[in-house]
Parts: structure tokens; sequence; C-alpha cells
């Protein structure tokens, strides 16, 4: 009986052990899919297996980059969704070192009027999304875009609507548009983007009008605010439309009557339409006056700049004083 018993318990021992080794054994993961060539004109790997290096078309529980080479979308207009976890475009250089403001192969292009695409977790990698279609045309991206800290470009020669919520710091580029033309724009529409880096209208010295971005009605862009001048912003001499939101994170900001912050840089051309709000303001005319911190901040539309709203004169609290006491004096009369 005990030398059964004594078994068992070595049995159990070894069961317990085997346990233990197989929950330390990480689960296997699949090696990321790699494309290893630029798409060919009329071919596309988006949906197809194309360049991959795992000779197959994307799916689920992969993860895929494009090491920096041309990715096409899908040549006939009509919504077309990445299969796989998740789509690196960038990550290296095989199609041209990242370029900010002039087309090249390293990235995903849009190759018909026409093709929505989305692609739920895309990480842009140092690499372009851009087309490669003309005025008239229009092309959608939907889904969501993390920024890496090598940045990413948007480059239009139709309107891109990015209906992709945006997340990271990295910096975003608005590239040269190749014409000048209205109709070649980048359009931010997402109201959930949590993106709070730098944006950089780069035409490439070719003027504001070759460097087009719109931010929708009801999108939104977010800055967070440190101590004077310590903040993101939109900088650069291109053409930028503002009918979304601002949303300052106030929390760490300086408090001091001077500090100020350079949120959409004056060398652009900076246009707000009346869909254009400051979360958490007020409207004053060209102002929008906000509280934090135990202070007031303004926004001034006119030169783009956020600052501590100076305190009242003296005189004018005394006006507000005198005002008070008369109204005062007069409702006693009344009485």
């Amino acid at each position: 009986m005990k030398l059964k018993l004594g078994i068992h318990k070595k049995r159990a021992t070894l069961i317990t052990s085997a346990l233990g080794l197989a929950l330390a054994i990480p689960a296997v993961s699949h090696a990321q899919v790699t494309l290893n060539a630029n798409d060919a004109l009329g071919a596309s790997s988006f949906n197809s297996a194309g360049g991959w290096s795992d000779a197959a078309a994307p799916s689920a529980g992969q993860t895929y980059s494009t090491q920096g080479y041309l990715l096409r979308s899908p040549t006939t207009a009509g919504s077309y969704t990445f299969a796989g976890d998740s789509l690196t475009v960038g990550g290296g250089s095989g199609g041209g070192a990242f370029s900010p403001n002039t087309a090249n192969n390293n990235a995903l292009i849009f190759k018909a009027s026409g093709v929505s695409l989305t692609v739920n977790n895309l990480i842009l990698d140092g690499s372009q999304i851009r087309d490669g279609n003309g005025d008239g045309s229009y092309t959608t991206l939907n889904g969501n875009i993390f920024v890496t800290a090598n940045g990413g470009s948007f480059i239009a020669q139709d309107t891109n609507i990015i209906n992709s919520a945006i997340s990271g710091i990295g910096p975003i580029y608005i590239g040269n548009n190749g014409s000048g033309s209205a109709a070649r724009v980048i359009v931010f529409t997402s109201g959930l983007s949590t993106y709070a880096g730098n944006i950089l209208m780069d035409s490439g010295g070719n003027g504001a009008d070759h460097s087009r971005l719109i931010f929708a009605a009801d999108s939104i862009m977010n800055y967070i605010i440190g101590d004077s001048g310590v903040n993101n912003n939109i900088s650069g001499a291109g053409t930028v439309i503002f009918g979304g939101d601002f949303n300052f994170d106030l929390s760490g900001a300086g408090t001091t009557v001077g500090d100020s912050w350079n949120i959409v840089d004056s060398s652009g051309v900076a246009t707000y339409d009346p869909t254009f709000s400051v979360n958490g303001f007020t409207q004053n005319g060209a102002l929008w006056n906000g509280s934090a911190n135990g202070i007031d901040y303004q926004f001034d539309t006119t030169d783009g700049r956020l600052s501590v709203a100076p305190a009242p004169e003296p005189s004018t609290l005394a006006l507000c004083g005198m005002g008070l006491a008369g109204l005062f004096a007069v409702t006693r009369r009344k009485k």
C-alpha cells in the first residue's frame, strides 16, 4: 500500500512538472510575411499571393510587411479588406529610401478611382500612402493607422479620403501633389484619432497649393501642451482647412502670463470653417477661450497661437465694479 501510494505521488509529480514545462514553452508564432519585390503594373499583392514571401494571399493569423517595396491596390473600383492581422507599409527601403514629399515606390498606392481599402491595423513606418490617379478621381482608406517614430507621408494626385483613426506621435508629411490643383488633397475625417505628433506640410518648395490637407467636420487633431513653446503642431508652407475639432491636453501646460504655443504655423495658409471648434473652449470671434490649471487660456485663429490669457487690467475690473454698483443702486431705487 505504501509502495502504491509512493508511485501515485511520483506520477502526480511528473504530470505537474510536464504541465509546468508545457506552460513555460511559448506558443508558436508565425514569422512575419514580407513583400520581396515591387508589385508590377496591373498586379496587386493586397489580396493575392503576389510577391509575398509565403507565396499565399494575405490571411488571418499572419502579420505582413512591405519592407519598403511598392504595394499596389486592386485596379478595379470597389471595396477591399486586407485579411492579415497587420500590414506594415515601410519597415525597409526595398523600393527606395523614405521620401516625405516626392512620390516613390516605398509606398502603398491606390491604382484606380473609386477603390476603397480597409486595413484594420496599418502601420506606417517610414513610407508613403499615395495614389496614381488624377484630378476628378477619389480613393478611400478605412480602419486604423499607427505612425511610428520613422513617420509617414500622404501624397495626393486625387482626393484621398482617410477615414482611418490615426494614432502615434511620429511625424506625418503632406507631400507634393504635383500640380497645385485643389482636387489633389488629403482629407482626414476620423473623430476617433488619438494622433498627437507633428504634421508637416511639405511641397518640396513648390508652394502652398502643392500640399493640401482638410480636416473634415467632426474630425479631431490632438495637441499635447507642455512648458511654453513645447508642443506638437502643424507647420510648413501648405494649405490647410480646419473643419473639425482641436483637443488641447493642458494637464502639463505652462501657467505663466506670456507662455504661448505655436499650434498652426502662420507660414502656411490656414482657413477655419464654421464647423471648427476647440473642445472645452468658448468662441469669441477669432478667439477661443478655456480654463485649466486654475487659469485661462486662449487660442487665436488669426495667428494659430495658444497662450495663457492675460489677467484683466485693473481699470477693466474697476469699470466692472462700477457697473455692478450702478446696477445695484438702480435696483434699490426701483424697490
